[in-house]
């Protein structure tokens, strides 16, 4: 994400490891599987990022009601295995699929990318401050199914590496390409995007 982000804000694209490194992670909440050590505290943004991501997956997504680990396990997989429907949320009263609007999505984005001081939006206004950039909300995306892989595999078997998960992070802007083909679905892109920049001010410290 950080190669060249931002073509057209150079001194972004020099500082942004410096400064992404820089954001504070937040309380974890595990959900469904509470004995496993998901999250080791490297002390790095892909640290951070996924321990959101930990903590909005319990907040935002409709677990086993008695927690049992394999009751999770299979909501994980429908949440994964139904044309990204762990991004969605239901449709609009004309009956066109909300794609991206997840509340746990929407959630993480407006929590990892604009709550703290140290926040890449908070530091790059010029950036982030007018909508939503469409790379934070893939990055955020990745991070939701990163952690929704965990819980099906297990300890051990994911990593949040480039490696292991680029083509999931390419996968969502192509998502969004998709929806831009479709003048509704754009639309309701864009709006998304503008309507979460400007719910930061309610949320920022």
């Amino acid at each position: 994400m950080s190669i060249n982000a931002f073509p057209m804000h150079p001194t972004f694209n020099f500082k942004v490891v410096e400064y992404i490194n820089k954001v504070v992670g937040g309380h974890i909440t595990y959900w469904a599987l509470p004995d496993y050590q998901l999250w080791e505290d490297l002390g790095n943004w892909c640290s951070a990022l996924r321990k959101k991501a930990c903590t909005f997956i319990a907040q935002r997504y409709q677990g086993d009601p008695e927690n049992h680990c394999e009751a999770n396990i299979e909501i994980a997989k429908h949440l994964l295995d139904n044309g990204s429907l762990f991004l969605k949320d239901g449709v609009d009263n004309k009956g066109h699929v909300n794609n991206l609007t997840h509340l746990a999505l929407a959630g993480l984005v407006i929590n990892f990318f604009y709550t703290t001081s140290t926040s890449v939006g908070q530091l790059f206004p010029e950036v982030f401050l007018q909508e939503v950039p469409r790379v934070a909300v893939a990055l955020a995306a990745t991070a939701l199914k990163v952690v929704l892989d965990k819980m099906i595999l297990g300890v051990g078997e994911v990593n949040f590496r480039v490696v292991s998960y680029s083509p999931v992070y390419v996968e969502i802007p192509s998502l969004m390409s998709k929806c831009d083909t479709s003048p509704v679905h754009r639309a309701k892109m864009q709006a998304l995007c503008i309507r979460w920049a400007e719910l930061r001010r309610y949320v920022a410290n």
